[in-house]
């Protein structure tokens, strides 16, 4: 059995890959994280919301994110 050199995690779990050095794709992906520019980011957020403000009316602006089926949120 394979374990990540960072977070001991096992090779079973399903999906993971390990890099050459030993450390699993949870753990790079959290490295990456480091280098977004999150201010950028949520001014870019910022621009699509504006974009869609005020759309229905007067009534409320509201953005509600789900995944899965329509029973998953229901």
């Amino acid at each position: 059995m394979k374990y990540c050199k960072r977070c001991v995690m096992p090779d079973t779990r399903p999906g993971i890959l390990f890099n050459e050095e030993g450390i699993c794709s949870a753990c790079q992906s959290y490295d990456r994280r480091k280098q977004i520019n999150w201010k950028k980011r949520e001014t870019e957020f910022e621009e699509i919301c504006n974009k869609y403000r005020g759309m229905n009316g007067e009534g409320y602006d509201c953005a509600i994110a789900v995944s899965g089926g329509k029973d998953s949120h229901y």
